[in-house]
């Protein structure tokens, strides 16, 4: 829902006439002068966008602002069920208190060797297990999320937390799993475990300074075209929540969704996928394999003939922009 980005486009106002957006831009009109209203970006850009896709909002930027680097906070939402109270939401709770502050979260990510990252602590602003009673409200929705916002973070690393906080709401893990985890002198490097699943999460929001977002007006074309895609996509959504709840319920014989009980002698570990993995014993985060140090796996890519073949295109893009063949000038977040 948040994301944004960067990119350089044409503009029907000139800059002396502009000043407030800090930034260059290209006249539509080639006598140089201003033509009356800005372009109706949103609109433009929606029109060659997959339907997957909308733009909703823009606002000038400084040169120097970058999508990514000025971010100065995000925010994340991944929603889970909980229908016959599986889940021990006040434990989860507690498990998700010790994210909070300046944290070492490199048994919370997937490492990127192309990244080559050797600092892996991150600031959490909030990590809060909270109910969410959905569109139109329902407070018997037994829907609940993880709402959490942070300064930044490392790759995967939502779904790595989420993965550990489902272990402790199933009680096959004690909240201060999470604790231990981010002791990087007891677990100095990190077990395996699988992550949660990705589609219940939503980055919700990214924080800048200083932006005034600008949307279509109420009346606007661009606005009502938005909404009118919006909302075929909540339809279709819907309808199929409500067919395949009538198939729950007529199965079931009953007027709840039942989500079924696992087979016997075995564990359904939940991982937010609807069908949990089913395995036969258990065996806790502590005693499992270890993955190799980062610092072993960066110095095994710096030795490949991948990474070379990377840095020698670096190299040679370089060289392209210095000689003023690079035109690209797009920016994503």
């Amino acid at each position: 829902m948040g994301q944004v980005s960067a990119l350089l486009v044409r503009s029907n106002v000139q800059p002396q006439d502009r000043l407030e957006n800090g930034g260059p831009g290209f006249s539509v009109d080639d006598s140089g002068k201003s033509r009356g209203e800005e372009l109706d970006y949103v609109q433009t850009l929606n029109w060659v966008l997959p339907e997957t896709i909308r733009v909703i909002a823009w606002t000038p930027v400084p040169e120097e602002f970058n999508a990514r680097f000025s971010c100065r906070g995000r925010q994340y939402r991944y929603f889970f069920t909980n229908l016959d109270g599986r889940l021990d939401i006040e434990a989860m709770s507690k498990a998700a208190g010790y994210f909070v502050g300046e944290q070492d979260f490199r048994n919370f990510c997937k490492l990127d060797v192309q990244k080559q990252i050797t600092n892996f602590c991150r600031r959490i602003e909030k990590a809060e297990i909270v109910p969410y009673e959905g569109l139109p409200a329902n407070k018997d929705s037994k829907m609940w999320m993880l709402k959490l916002h942070g300064t930044a973070f490392l790759w995967h690393q939502v779904r790595c937390m989420m993965a550990i906080l489902f272990l402790v709401g199933q009680k096959l893990e004690e909240p201060e799993i999470v604790r231990d985890l981010l002791d990087v002198e007891k677990y100095p490097t990190k077990p395996e475990y699988e992550m949660a699943y990705d589609v219940p999460l939503v980055l919700y929001d990214c924080v800048f300074d200083g932006l005034e977002w600008r949307y279509p007006e109420e009346s606007s074309r661009s606005r009502q075209r938005v909404l009118s895609d919006l909302f075929a996509t909540w339809h279709e959504h819907k309808m199929r929540e409500t067919l395949s709840g009538l198939f729950c319920t007529a199965f079931g014989r009953s007027q709840e969704i039942l989500p079924g009980k696992g087979l016997e002698k075995s564990i359904t570990v939940t991982t937010g996928a609807g069908q949990g993995k089913v395995m036969k014993t258990y065996k806790r985060v502590e005693k499992r394999t270890r993955q190799e140090a980062f610092d072993v796996v960066n110095e095994r890519y710096r030795k490949s003939a991948r990474y070379e073949l990377k840095q020698r295109k670096r190299e040679e893009k370089t060289q392209a922009r210095g000689n003023g063949q690079d035109t690209m000038a797009v920016e994503d977040s």
